[in-house]
């Protein structure tokens, strides 16, 4: 593994990253629970598989904690709150409607979590860490955000509504600069988990928000927004690393 990942670590990690998104799908399909129970359970088995990887890699010290760092990437990270607060402005009318309940609500949170911890371990704790060994922190970013960017695409087999997988896979990548920035920039993982699952979460509160009966026109200016609304944290992340210098830390 470690030879595949120094000669040609860009095809390695795509390939990783469509064999886990397939075996992600497959074990949903396994398990019979709720959404949110599957979504658990799936996701941890997951994240046991990352971290074997990632002991294989001697990178197990990526889970280093310290306080000033989490902050610091929480403050960099302000613009994935705002979008937290404008999902909920958005869906507040469908989040109401859905009223779940404290159980519901805890397993949400729980899936969120897990979500998050999978895709950031993955994206940021492996990829982008080990891309900067051959890349600049930029090219870094550019690469492990798209891989991350079209892992969703496996989406297309569950969601008839191209046009909002479309625009999932755009600002997925425009999240994942931002994410690469504040993870470079504090050697932190747990402050981007933890704002990945606050938008995953956010959007969880709602999970009827999309309208099947939309016209193709209102479709596509749904998309379209969607795209602009997270569009500056693409400029953050690429502010980010304008600022910092060009070094590779790792």
């Amino acid at each position: 593994m470690k030879n595949s990942i120094k000669k040609s670590p860009i095809l390695f990690f795509f390939i990783l990253t469509v064999f886990l998104v397939i075996l992600l799908k497959l074990t949903m399909n396994f398990l019979h629970f709720s959404e949110f129970v599957n979504t658990i359970i799936a996701e941890s088995f997951l994240i046991i598989i990352l971290l074997v990887i990632l002991k294989y890699l001697d990178s197990l010290d990526l889970f280093k904690f310290t306080i000033n760092s989490f902050f610091k990437g929480i403050l960099y990270g302000w613009y994935a709150i705002i979008l937290c607060f404008i999902l909920i402005a958005t869906t507040f009318n469908e989040i109401i409607e859905f009223n779940p309940s404290v159980y519901t609500l805890l397993l949400i949170i729980v899936a969120n979590l897990l979500i998050g911890s999978f895709e950031e371990i993955l994206c940021r704790g492996i990829i982008f860490k080990n891309l900067l060994k051959k890349y600049t922190p930029l090219k870094s970013a550019l690469i492990s955000s798209l891989i991350f960017a079209l892992a969703h695409i496996g989406n297309f087999f569950t969601n008839n509504n191209n046009l909002e997988l479309i625009s999932q896979i755009i600002y997925a990548f425009f999240l994942g600069v931002l994410f690469s920035a504040i993870f470079y920039v504090t050697k932190n993982i747990w402050s981007v988990i933890l704002l990945h699952a606050l938008i995953d979460f956010s959007g969880s509160l709602s999970p009827n928000k999309s309208a099947p009966n939309l016209d193709i026109i209102n479709m596509i200016i749904n998309a379209f927004m969607s795209c602009l609304i997270v569009l500056p944290a693409l400029f953050i992340g690429l502010m980010i690393f304008k600022k910092i210098k060009v070094s590779r830390v790792y």
